[in-house]
């Protein structure tokens, strides 16, 4: 797949680029904390190229669900102050970027500069896909460059429309992504997929599941498979598993028995006291946190002769704590030069940067759902416009 690339030699001094990024990440106390930056650190390099060929930068992103209304909690100024401290450059955020006063600003700009719009998902065109939207937006540059691979899976006006109203490229995020990731995958072959809904990860699964050799499963899609395996009732986050999650369960057994690895244990929280339990002694009431000491072990001795591993997705939640699964398969990952050793999926990624464990895979993918799309041979729109066809 070969993509339109901005050449760097053509940027003219004061050439304004409009640079899609993936700005989605953690806030906490309105601070973008270290921990939580991977994602936007991976964009620096782009900005830096392009001020020192004199262009103007301005930055467009969003950041949570706002549903088109402007929620102060989910404003891009946290991100502004990140991009200002690690340019050394002031960046300044434009609150609404369709406004005329917007594209006088940016106008008035010094080669080199940068700015930041404010959250596009504050305005109901950007994920309605509006050509007006999109059209205001591409007043404000002349050409357009698309540096957020998480939402090329996203048919969005900052994504999509906008490369009908402006010369649109490939930023270098988006090139190294799809090269990474399809990329011929070498065997032996191993697949570890976590993470809560197997309805989302189920069109990753049956497309790679074919080509895989093993099949590690942790998380929800584990807990989900097991219940179906035993035929017995289990929960996640206190609720019962739907019909069709228990149906795709059964349909990956069925389809992936031979090569597909479920947890042995559990570590489960049982009358307030935190345990492993073998997964078939597991009850409804049991409150599943992780996966547990022999499962890690089994999925270690599992990993050990590969050649290709994709990993996507936490096998334990994350959010109450339960880190011991999915950190000890990071760690202990083989590692080699002649591996291929790819991880996606934003709670993990940030997970494993606070850990310091993302120098264990031989590429870090900057999409969730972009990715399990990618890899389930899905096109994606913000992908499909920039193709050289």
């Amino acid at each position: 797949m070969k993509f339109r690339a901005l050449q760097l030699a053509k940027i003219k001094k004061g050439t304004r680029i409009l640079m899609r990024v993936d700005c989605n990440v953690p806030v906490q106390n309105r601070h973008v904390e270290a921990q939580s930056a991977w994602r936007l650190e991976q964009t620096l390099s782009d900005i830096v190229a392009y001020q020192k060929r004199g262009a103007i930068i301005i930055i467009a992103g969003h950041l949570g669900r706002p549903d088109g209304e402007v929620k102060l909690s989910l404003s891009l100024k946290p991100i502004a102050r990140w991009y200002e401290q690690k340019l050394n450059t002031r960046v300044e955020l434009i609150k609404d970027p369709t406004s005329l006063s917007a594209v006088d600003k940016i106008k008035s700009l010094l080669p080199g500069s940068v700015v930041l719009l404010e959250n596009l998902r504050f305005f109901p065109g950007e994920e309605a896909n509006g050509s007006r939207f999109a059209k205001a937006l591409s007043k404000l540059a002349d050409v357009y460059v698309n540096n957020a691979f998480g939402v090329c899976h996203r048919k969005h006006a900052s994504v999509y429309a906008i490369t009908k109203y402006l010369p649109g490229y490939a930023g270098s995020i988006l090139i190294n992504e799809a090269a990474k990731l399809g990329a011929k995958r070498n065997h032996p072959f191993v697949f570890i997929l976590g993470g809560v809904k197997l309805e989302t990860k189920m069109p990753t699964l049956l497309r790679l599941g074919k080509e895989a050799d093993t099949i590690l499963v942790g998380g929800g899609v584990a807990i989900a498979m097991s219940a179906t395996q035993q035929k017995k009732v289990l929960q996640i986050k206190n609720q019962n598993f739907s019909r069709s999650e228990l149906s795709l369960a059964k349909l990956a057994i069925k389809k992936f028995k031979k090569k597909l690895i479920l947890p042995v244990d559990f570590v489960c929280v049982r009358d307030r006291k935190t345990q492993n339990i073998l997964s078939g002694h597991v009850v409804t009431t049991d409150q599943i946190l992780d996966v547990g000491s022999a499962t890690i072990k089994l999925f270690a001795s599992s990993m050990k002769s590969a050649k290709t591993i994709v990993f996507n997705g936490a096998m334990g939640s994350l959010q109450k704590g339960a880190q011991a699964g999915t950190e000890a398969i990071a760690r202990g990952l083989p590692i080699t030069n002649k591996k291929q050793v790819i991880v996606g999926g934003g709670d993990t990624v940030g997970f494993l940067q606070g850990k310091e464990l993302l120098n264990h895979f031989s590429f870090v993918s900057t999409g969730g759902g972009a990715m399990l799309a990618f890899l389930a041979g899905e096109k994606l729109p913000g992908l499909e416009a920039l193709k050289i066809k």
